[in-house]
């Protein structure tokens, strides 16, 4: 998941996702995922976490698969 794959057409969902929730549970800076993830610049990382808000925010499907993945990964760290 680390791994970055260049190219608009390149799609790595898992990723994006793993960028989403590391920020939104462990309150992480931009350019600690800039570092972890290995990307280009700040921008990336912005933009990705802003797409994910904004599905999670239209689907309702997709809030709740958000929800069930936070949901099992704090459970597993605790």
């Amino acid at each position: 998941m680390t791994k970055r794959t260049k190219g608009p057409q390149q799609e790595n969902k898992p990723r994006k996702l793993a960028m989403y929730l590391y920020q939104e549970l462990t309150g992480a800076k931009l350019n600690d995922i800039v570092t972890q993830f290995n990307l280009g610049n700040i921008g990336s990382v912005s933009f990705i976490t802003h797409q994910i808000h904004k599905r999670v925010d239209k689907g309702v499907s997709f809030g709740r698969e958000i929800e069930r993945v936070t949901k099992s990964i704090i459970k597993k760290a605790t």
